[in-house]
């Protein structure tokens, strides 16, 4: 089973080099007209431009992803803020209440205030 997987692949692998050998020699000759701004173009092989597209796209992709990251990690660390001023703001309604209560904090009970057993 391995070895007609390998198989498999090696001849995809190789399908793919053929076909990328292919596109370079046809689009090695070929100029392609690149139109930046308005009645100006230059004249590129069609491989050079190709080459500069794909790398543009891969660049915005990582760019848009580093910037959704950031956005992300922004919103959870205002939610955190937000749920520990919570905690914080819980915690003090509950030190004055006690205060005005006029009660000392109770403490849980330890193992030694527990009563023996004969």
């Amino acid at each position: 089973m391995s070895k007609t997987w390998l198989r498999i692949k090696l001849a995809l692998l190789s399908i793919l080099f053929i076909y990328i050998l292919i596109f370079v020699f046809k689009n090695s000759a070929l100029q392609s007209k690149f139109w930046y701004f308005f009645n100006e173009n230059m004249e590129f092989p069609t491989l050079y431009l190709v080459g500069f597209t794909f790398a543009a796209g891969v660049l915005f992709t990582l760019l848009v992803r580093t910037t959704l990251s950031t956005f992300s990690q922004m919103r959870m660390a205002r939610e955190r803020s937000k749920t520990e001023k919570l905690h914080r703001d819980v915690a003090e309604t509950k030190a004055k209440a006690d205060m005005l209560q006029g009660r000392a904090p109770v403490a849980p009970p330890s193992i030694t205030d527990l009563p023996r057993v004969p």
